[in-house]
């Protein structure tokens, strides 16, 4: 049965038969996630808390993504970076990568530093990481050696992300926003138990104290990380609705920004109010047919300019329309 249940998990659930199925082989299907004592925090979620937080991931495997509905939002955000002569030149930068061109940072203004970070990223990327070694001191005791930027890691990518995408927005975003570095921790407060999880930056706008925009990073590639980079993102979402309730009109969605090693994937979470009132605890059931939706974009390729050009558009037309939702007063937001 464990390798059974083990086979199960090669990928996290994209369809409800698929979770029915991964539910019964955990035997949690008439359990839930309010009647749990305990929980693991969201990077160290077991398989069956995952499953109870009811998330379906959807793997779109493709950029279309028209069915996001960004409009005027995008064709604005694709004008601003065309007009925009540092964005263009921290581009060219990328490009010239390719060549062994070091780029002329000189004329990249606010992109010289993010273009920095992710020249090392992208050179670390391609060094293989050693594998840790200790040495016997004779008398058996072990001894760890120091090693530094013998591979990418985590705060690099996470580093680079973050400047990057504070660039994007110090140019071509009025009023108050930005992105936060700030790990900060949503708590899941169950009825009788939580559930921590720790996000690896945000995108706040206006006064408000809400954000709709998570940022989570890994060091490398996607797809050495799964399923456990899913069931921990899932975690993510499922906190910062629970601790951060969001209002309309980006009620009922999130964004999550997944920049992992030199791939950027983007997923819109989608969820019904009752699904979030089962959540919060203010519904004691949870209709069979109701998920948190994953709908996951990408990957854009930061070595690809096209690709890496097309991302952040969408990333700056994802956050003006979180600025312009920012503005909107609450009294009018709740009755669209």
């Amino acid at each position: 049965m464990f390798k059974n249940r083990n086979r199960a998990w090669k990928k996290v659930p994209t369809t409800p038969e698929q979770w029915e199925a991964a539910a019964k082989l955990m035997k949690i299907r008439r359990q839930t996630v309010h009647k749990r004592f305990d929980l693991n925090s969201g990077s160290k979620l077991t398989k069956g808390e995952y499953l109870l937080l009811k998330v379906l991931w959807k793997t779109k495997n493709t950029k279309d993504i028209s069915a996001l509905d960004l409009g005027l939002y995008l064709t604005t955000a694709r004008q601003l970076l065309g007009d925009n002569a540092e964005f263009q030149a921290f581009i060219q930068g990328i490009d010239g990568m390719k060549n062994g061109d070091g780029g002329e940072m000189s004329n990249m203004g606010a992109f010289k530093i993010p273009f920095s970070q992710i020249k090392e990223v992208l050179r670390l990327l391609d060094i293989p990481k050693p594998k840790t070694c200790t040495k016997n001191d004779g008398a058996g005791r072990r001894i760890r050696e120091t090693h530094l930027l013998e591979g990418v890691n985590e705060d690099l990518v996470n580093m680079a992300a973050i400047s990057l995408l504070t660039a994007i927005n110090l140019e071509n975003v009025n009023g108050p926003a930005g992105w936060s570095p700030h790990r900060a921790p949503f708590f899941a407060n169950f009825k009788r138990a939580t559930m921590e999880a720790q996000v690896d930056g945000f995108f706040w706008a206006g006064n408000s104290t809400k954000t709709s925009i998570l940022l989570e990073a890994k060091a490398g590639q996607r797809a050495r990380h799964e399923p456990a980079v899913s069931i921990q993102e899932a975690a993510e979402v499922v906190a910062w609705l629970m601790a951060n309730p969001p209002i309309k009109p980006a009620a009922n969605r999130a964004f999550l920004v997944s920049s992992d090693g030199s791939e950027w994937f983007l997923s819109l979470a989608n969820y019904t109010p009752v699904y979030q009132e089962y959540m919060l605890g203010e519904r004691n059931t949870l209709p069979r047919e109701e998920f948190l939706v994953m709908d996951q974009y990408g990957p854009w390729e930061t070595r690809e300019i096209g690709e890496l050009r097309s991302f952040l558009e969408i990333m700056l037309a994802i956050m003006l329309r979180a600025r312009e939702e920012a503005e909107e007063p609450e009294s009018a937001s709740s009755s669209s």
